[in-house]
């Protein structure tokens, strides 16, 4: 940039602006690291792993029979290594508009200090996956998925995907 400062003088100042390659970051290291509930139903299903495993057609239930836990649901995921994150896209259980219709994303260096990344709509009424923005572009290797708010007491999800820096 250049300008004129209030002497006269021309001023110069130059910034550098990092550029980012934005993509779909591998999960073969990811591992759930803890979860609110879950109700295992028939193989692959219902445990928090089945949201991380690359299928949509298995998800993740929180417990919807006999004792069933207040809201918050959430799972959360440690993601191997250190990641910028741009945006998580979710997955509802397919064909199934009784879940979840609030979402909150945390993200953590550690796994024990969690910044809140904001609560978003969840459209309950389709199969797409749905984009939810990280405004900051957080650094972190662990996020924790939290489904806030829905009809029914439970909560699922088929998969989440993170976005972020890659290489």
């Amino acid at each position: 940039y250049r300008a004129v400062g209030i002497t006269g003088k021309e001023v110069v100042v130059s910034k550098t602006i990092s550029v980012l390659t934005i993509g779909k970051l591998p999960n073969v290291k990811w591992k759930i690291t803890d979860y609110s509930s879950y109700s295992a139903e028939s193989p692959g299903d219902g445990r928090p792993e089945a949201a991380i495993d690359g299928d949509l057609s298995t998800y993740w239930h929180s417990q919807w029979s006999d004792t069933i836990p207040a809201w918050p649901h959430w799972f959360a995921v440690d993601m191997g290594e250190v990641h910028v994150i741009s945006s998580f896209v979710c997955y509802r259980r397919s064909g199934d508009a009784r879940g979840q219709i609030k979402n909150r994303f945390w993200t953590s260096l550690d796994g024990v200090n969690w910044d809140d990344q904001g609560e978003f709509a969840f459209n309950s009424e389709t199969d797409d996956g749905q984009t939810f923005p990280m405004n900051n572009y957080p650094m972190a290797r662990y996020f924790k998925y939290e489904a806030t708010e829905g009809p029914n007491a439970w909560a699922f999800l088929a998969e989440i995907e993170v976005y972020g820096e890659v290489e």
